[in-house]
C-alpha cells in the first residue's frame, strides 16, 4: 500500500551495482566496499531500486575480459543494448506517468553503462547503453537525469544523488 502524500522516487541502475559477479573479470574486487555507501544511501532516501539488464553479459557472458567502447561498437552489441533499452523506456514512462521522480544510474568507466566517461582512461563520453536509452527517451520526450556513479569518488555521486532526489 503506498503512502498518499509521499514522493515516490525510483532510481534505475546498472546491473552491475546490484551484482558485483556481472563485471568483467579483474574489476570485481574493487567495487563491494565501495557501493555500500550508495546502497544505503538510497535505502535512506526511500528509492525504489530497479536493476537494467547487463548488455555485456548477454553479449559475451559472466565470464569476460574488461574490454573498451570500441570492441563493444558493433552492429549486434548496438541491437542488444537498444532492445534492453527499449524495455528499460518502457518502464521509464510506465513510472513517469505514476508520477515518480526517477534517476538512471551509469557506472563511469564502463564501456556500456559510463554516463561521464568510459575506458580506464577516463575517455570522455557515454557508453553505448547509456548511449541508446538515452536516444530512446529524447526520442519520446522523457527527459531524465542521468547520474555516473564513480566509484572512486562516491562521496561525489552521493552529493550529487541527493540534490536531486
Amino acid at each position: 500500500m503506498m503512502i498518499q502524500n509521499e514522493e515516490r522516487k525510483v532510481v534505475f541502475v546498472a546491473h552491475c551495482i546490484l551484482n558485483q559477479y556481472a563485471r568483467a573479470i579483474g574489476v570485481k574486487a574493487i567495487m563491494i566496499p565501495l557501493i555500500t555507501p550508495l546502497l544505503r544511501f538510497l535505502m535512506d532516501m526511500r528509492c525504489a531500486i530497479i536493476q537494467m539488464p547487463c548488455p555485456e553479459v548477454e553479449y559475451e557472458g559472466l565470464f569476460r575480459i574488461a574490454s573498451g567502447k570500441r570492441r563493444y561498437d558493433t552492429p549486434e552489441y548496438r541491437a542488444i543494448c537498444r532492445r534492453i533499452a527499449t524495455d528499460v523506456t518502457d518502464l521509464i514512462i510506465k513510472y513517469k506517468d505514476a508520477d515518480f521522480k526517477i534517476i538512471i544510474l551509469g557506472v563511469d568507466g564502463s564501456p556500456s553503462c559510463g554516463v561521464n566517461f568510459w575506458g580506464r582512461g577516463w575517455m570522455k563520453g557515454k557508453g553505448i547503453f547509456i548511449e541508446e536509452l538515452e536516444d530512446l527517451l529524447k526520442n519520446k520526450n522523457v527527459d531524465i537525469p542521468f547520474v555516473g556513479v564513480n566509484i572512486m569518488r562516491i562521496r561525489e555521486t552521493i552529493r550529487e544523488l541527493s540534490e536531486l532526489l
